[in-house]
Formats: structure tokens, C-alpha cells, sequence
């Protein structure tokens, strides 16, 4: 619910959706209320991953905008949730998981359970561990908004809009389609931004399939030579796309994959658009280059 405040969903799922929360869920989140409280300034995290020690600075600005989605949520849950507990006392082998997963963790997963329902959560591992331990079922965010184009009930810019907010925020597991690609390009006048250059990482990412990637790839430069560009900013982002696929994809592959995607998309009707795809994939052949800034 937290992220759907952030994403400014929450409205949509108000109206779309029975969402069952445990009880102890909300406690947690008036708990987090009250830490919250008064909290307009900024702050600092401090953590410790493996022998290394981390801090991230939280602004003021930032600040503001995680109480209000934490003030959302809590309300979307006491106004639309169906909040219940569990009908049954927590096992031994409850008491040792909680440990590991934490009170509002461990009883959500035997909600989901007791009322054979999937668990909304944007957090892998712990999907998994339901999975492993309760057999429960999970979706994340961006799975329940695609529901919500498919029926109509969500329209696609806020949806692209979403997914976008996602990537940006860091969320891992997103899936990132060319529309969603060369809106924020354009957003940031096709500059390599941070914001450009996350949306972008599924791509070059050593986890995504060549033929996935491939596959976006040019859906992208189908975009940027179908639309009203300058040369140098196609020939710019062009080649930037070029590295980016073949970054940790083999390269061969990769490119016998952009190109048989290419013929699938772009059709007869723009074979010159193909043709200038093609010129700049030999020339990327014959000199690879890393680009890191487009000015």
C-alpha cells in the first residue's frame, strides 16, 4: 500500500479491489505514524551491509513526501482495507519464522493462507519465503497496475508514468517497455541522465535475456526514427543503445537478435528508417563506443 501512495494508485485500488489486512499491520503503520511525527526535517539512515557500512541522507523534501504516502496509506487501510486477524494462535513454527520475518510479516503470510488470497508485496525474498514456507501466492505493484490497464480501470499514461516512478525509486524486478523508455528520454531531452539511465538498465542487465533485450531495443529505435529528431540525437542515443546491449550480452548475439527483431517491427512500410538502423549497427560494429554523456 505504501507504494501505491507513492505512485498515487491507491485511489484506483480503492475502487477495484478487496484488499485484506492483518491487524497487526496497521499497528505497525500507526507505530510508524508516531516515529514519524514532527519528522519535516531531514534525517539520515545508517546500516551495515556485510563488513561495509552504509548512510543514506534523507532531505527534508523526501521526508515530507514518505510521511504523506506513510498518511495515505494508513488511511486507505482504515477506510477501504477489510482489517482482521487470524483465527488461529501462532504455531512453534510460527514463533520461529516471526523472528526472521517480523510480526506483521509472518502473520500477513497466514492470512494469505487462511484465506487463500496472493500477498501484494514488491519484495522478492519474501515472496519466496512464502512460497517456501506457507505456499502462498504473491504479485507485485507492477503486476496489479497491468490488471488495472487490462480492465480498463487504470489508463496506460499513468500507468507508464508508474512504472517509470518505480525504476526511478529504485524498485528491482520492474519491467520496462520502449514507450516508457523514450517518454523519459524525451522528458530529459534525450540526455543521459541518472533518471534516463535507470530506465535503461534492464537492458545492459546480465539478468535480462539477449532476446528480451534485443526486443526493446528496437522497439526504441523504431520510436526514435519514426518520431521528429534531430540526426545527431538519433546517431547519439543510437549508439548509446548499441553499447548498452551488448555491454554483457555477446555481442554477435546480441546483434543477430536486434536485427531479426527489427525486421519483425518495423514492416515494409519503413524500410528507409531500417536501412539507417542498419548503417549505424555496422558502424557500431567497426568502432564499439562507450558513451556516457550526450551533450
Amino acid at each position: 500500500m505504501f507504494t501505491n501512495a507513492l505512485l498515487g494508485t491507491l485511489s484506483v485500488i480503492a475502487e477495484q479491489a478487496t484488499v485484506y489486512v492483518e491487524q497487526s499491520t496497521l499497528d505497525e503503520l500507526h507505530h510508524l505514524q508516531s516515529k514519524r511525527q514532527g519528522s519535516a526535517q531531514g534525517y539520515m539512515l545508517a546500516g551495515k551491509m556485510g563488513d561495509q557500512y552504509t548512510r543514506y541522507d534523507v532531505s527534508a523534501d523526501e521526508a515530507r513526501r514518505i510521511r504523506a504516502a506513510l498518511d495515505q496509506a494508513t488511511e486507505f487501510v482504515e477506510r477501504h482495507a477489510i482489517v482482521t486477524g487470524l483465527s488461529a494462535q501462532l504455531t512453534a513454527d510460527d514463533e520461529k519464522y516471526r523472528q526472521l520475518l517480523g510480526e506483521p510479516g509472518i502473520r500477513t503470510l497466514l492470512l494469505a493462507r487462511e484465506k487463500s488470497l496472493p500477498v501484494l508485496t514488491d519484495d522478492k525474498a519474501f515472496a519466496e519465503l512464502g512460497r517456501q514456507l506457507y505456499a502462498t501466492r504473491a504479485v507485485n505493484t507492477q503486476a496489479v497496475l497491468a490488471h488495472l490497464v487490462g480492465s480498463g480501470s487504470l489508463d496506460r499514461l499513468r500507468y507508464d508514468r508508474a512504472v517509470v516512478k518505480l525504476v526511478h525509486a529504485g524498485y528491482t524486478h520492474v519491467m520496462v517497455d520502449a514507450r516508457q523508455i523514450f517518454q523519459t528520454m524525451a522528458e530529459h531531452a534525450f540526455q543521459i541522465t541518472p533518471q534516463v539511465s535507470s530506465v535503461l538498465r534492464s537492458i545492459e542487465s546480465s539478468t535480462t535475456s539477449v532476446e528480451s533485450a534485443a526486443r526493446v531495443t528496437a522497439d526504441t529505435l523504431k520510436l526514435l526514427f519514426v518520431e521528429q529528431l534531430p540526426a545527431f540525437t538519433r546517431e547519439a542515443m543510437t549508439l548509446y543503445l548499441l553499447d548498452l546491449l551488448t555491454r554483457y550480452h555477446n555481442p554477435g548475439q546480441a546483434l543477430a537478435e536486434l536485427r531479426r527483431a527489427l525486421a519483425q517491427i518495423m514492416g515494409r512500410l519503413l524500410v528507409l528508417q531500417l536501412s539507417e538502423i542498419e548503417l549505424y549497427i555496422r558502424r557500431w560494429e567497426r568502432h564499439p563506443v562507450a558513451l556516457t554523456t550526450i551533450s
